[in-house]
């Protein structure tokens, strides 16, 4: 599988954080950063508790534009941070996860 992103260096960034540029598809080009990220807690109906991921990203200034950012894109950037957060947890053995989300993961 491929990755549909790749991490890179932008003079144009706003935070000291990573920068992220969409490599495939008609978003190719978006170079963007996560800005806030928090997780809130929700209570399901069941009575048991899940986790949500609220995050903020800012186009860097060098990024293809889009505005307001596509619900599509922002998909797509919510599952590259949820594989990034992945990573970072669990490191190489989650590697193949890093994945254009269109594709199947296979267990």
């Amino acid at each position: 599988m491929s990755k549909i992103y790749e991490l890179i260096e932008d003079e144009s960034k706003f935070h000291d954080h990573w920068v992220y540029r969409i490599t495939q598809g008609k978003y190719k080009g978006f170079t963007y950063q996560y800005d806030t990220i928090r997780f809130e807690e929700l209570s399901s109906s069941n009575g048991e508790t899940d986790y949500h991921i609220k995050y903020n990203v800012i186009p860097t200034k060098n990024s293809v534009k889009f505005d307001p950012i596509p619900d599509e894109l922002q998909d797509i950037i919510g599952v590259i941070l949820s594989e990034t957060i992945n990573f970072l947890v669990l490191g190489d053995k989650n590697e193949d996860r890093i994945s254009n989300p269109d594709e199947p993961v296979e267990e």
